[in-house]
């Protein structure tokens, strides 16, 4: 269960077995250094995700939380069409304590947590 029942009502929980109160997914997330979020529709999909995830963030852990969450532009596209919401979703993200970086910001600390794995599985 990742969470969907810190949204359902009562029966609903109920009905399907859902045992969690809380959202574990984003829990979890809570629980990381850094979230690094990528992905397509960054106007749409990726947007509204983002959204949520700071509006969780902001809400249960305060707004510093919210640095902890960076959108690694270069890997993030909007819909054909769309470019302004996304420009404008980018600010709004940034404005509220959200990182914007690139992939190549990102990339050497992404290669340190993959080696450290990999010498932990070794080991």
């Amino acid at each position: 269960e990742t969470g969907i029942g810190a949204f359902f009502s009562p029966e609903l929980k109920q009905r399907f077995g859902v045992q969690e109160d809380r959202h574990v997914l984003l829990d979890s997330l809570a629980d990381a250094d850094v979230v690094y979020i990528a992905g397509e529709a960054g106007s749409h999909c990726v947007k509204a995700t983002v959204e949520h995830i700071a509006d969780y963030f902001e809400q249960e852990y305060g707004p510093a939380a919210l640095a902890r969450l960076v959108l690694v532009t270069d890997c993030i596209s909007p819909v054909t069409g769309f470019e302004a919401q996304y420009q404008n979703f980018l600010r709004a993200m940034q404005a509220r304590g959200v990182q914007l970086m690139q992939s190549a910001d990102v990339l050497p600390e992404l290669l340190d947590n993959a080696s450290h794995a990999v010498e932990a599985e070794t080991a």
